[in-house]
C-alpha cells in the first residue's frame, strides 16, 4: 500500500487494496513490487501541486497499477523498460489538477507518453487537447448549444433536470470533450436564467 507519513512509499505487505491486489494478479510480468515502489519514490522530487499528500499518492499509484500495468501488458514490456518518466506522470497529474486536462483526456495523453516518451504538456499541445476552460470560450459554445436546442430549454426551464444534461452533452459533443463539464453546467444554468429574465 501506499503511505505518506515519510514521503510517498510502498510497503510489501498484506495491506494492499483489493483493487492494487486484483492488479497485480492480473499482471503477470510484474512479479516484484520493489519495481513499482522505485518508480514511486522516483516520482517525489517533481511532485509540484499538491505535494506528498495522500491523495496524490493514491493518485500515482492508480496510474501506476491501472493504465500503466495494462499498457506494460499489452507491450510485454517490463517496468525498467518503460519510455514514461516520473516527472512526466506528475506532471500529467499536475495539468489535471490545474484543469488544463480532463481526466478521460488524460487516458489518451498517457497512452502517448507510454509509446513515446514524450511529455504530457508536448502531447497536449501537439494533439490539442487542453481542457477549454475559459468563459467567453465555452459562452459562444453554450449559446449556440441553447439555440439549437429549444426543447431541450424548455424542458429545463419545466423543471426537467435531465434537460441539462443533455445540453451538457451537446456542449461536450460541440467542443470534443474538451470542455470543463463543471464549468459548463454553471454556464448554462446561468445563461438559461438570464435568457429566462
Amino acid at each position: 500500500m501506499i503511505t505518506s507519513d515519510s514521503g510517498l512509499h510502498w510497503q510489501d505487505d498484506s495491506a494492499q487494496t483489493g483493487e492494487q491486489s486484483g492488479n497485480s494478479a492480473r499482471a503477470p510480468i510484474i512479479n516484484n513490487l520493489t519495481e513499482y515502489r522505485v518508480l514511486l519514490d522516483a516520482c517525489v522530487p517533481y511532485r509540484t501541486v499538491i505535494g506528498a499528500s495522500e491523495r496524490r499518492a493514491k493518485e500515482i499509484s492508480n496510474w501506476l497499477l491501472g493504465e500503466f500495468t495494462r499498457l506494460l501488458n499489452a507491450t510485454n514490456t517490463e517496468i525498467k523498460d518503460a519510455k514514461v518518466k516520473p516527472g512526466h506522470l506528475v506532471e500529467m497529474l499536475d495539468l489535471i489538477e490545474k484543469g488544463t486536462l480532463s481526466t478521460k483526456m488524460a487516458k489518451e495523453v498517457f497512452e502517448d507518453m507510454f509509446h513515446s516518451g514524450k511529455k504530457a504538456s508536448q502531447v497536449v499541445q501537439e494533439k490539442g487537447l487542453a481542457q477549454i476552460s475559459t468563459t467567453t470560450e465555452l459562452e459562444t459554445v453554450v449559446g449556440q448549444v441553447i439555440a439549437a436546442n429549444s426543447q431541450a430549454v424548455a424542458d429545463y426551464r419545466q423543471g426537467k433536470e435531465t434537460a441539462l444534461k443533455f445540453l451538457v452533452g451537446q456542449v461536450m459533443k460541440a467542443t470534443k470533450g474538451q470542455a470543463n463539464p463543471q464549468m459548463v453546467n454553471e454556464l448554462l444554468r446561468r445563461m438559461l436564467a438570464k435568457d429566462s429574465q
